[in-house]
C-alpha cells in the first residue's frame, strides 16, 4: 500500500528484452546534487570510497528498479552490480554531461542495456 491518500493505481512491471521499444526521455531542469557533482568528481579521480558512498546513497533504489526489470534477486543483484561496474570503469558516460541525478543516469543506463539486449540477466 502506498499510503491513505494515494490513489489505487496499480504498477505492474514490464519485462523489457531486445524487442521492447523503451525510450525514456531524460528528464529537464534536474541535476547532480552540489553533493553528487562531488561524488561524481571523486569517482572520476578513481576514489573507490566515492564509488561505495554512491552505492550507499543510491543503490537500493536501482535495485529495486531492477527487481522489476528482472525475473528475480539473483538477475536484479546482478544488473545492479553491472551498472555500478560501469559507472566506475566509465564515469564520463554519467555525471553532469548527462541529464538527472545519479540514481536516474543508472536506471536509465541499466534499462537502455537491458532494452537494447546488451545486459541480459545471468549473461555474462
Amino acid at each position: 500500500m502506498l499510503g491513505a491518500d494515494s490513489d489505487d493505481r496499480q504498477v505492474s512491471a514490464l519485462p523489457l528484452g531486445a524487442d521492447a521499444d523503451v525510450a525514456l526521455p531524460p528528464p529537464r531542469g534536474e541535476e547532480l546534487t552540489e553533493e553528487e557533482q562531488l561524488l561524481y568528481e571523486r569517482v572520476v579521480q578513481r576514489d573507490e570510497s566515492a564509488l561505495l558512498e554512491c552505492f550507499d546513497r543510491v543503490g537500493h533504489v536501482v535495485y529495486c528498479m531492477a527487481l522489476l526489470c528482472s525475473d528475480g534477486r539473483a538477475s536484479a543483484e546482478e544488473l545492479t552490480e553491472t551498472v555500478f561496474v560501469r559507472f566506475w570503469q566509465d564515469p564520463q558516460g554519467f555525471g553532469p554531461a548527462a541529464d538527472g541525478p545519479l540514481a536516474v543516469q543508472l536506471i536509465r543506463r541499466m534499462t537502455e542495456d537491458l532494452a537494447s539486449g546488451h545486459e541480459q540477466p545471468g549473461a555474462r
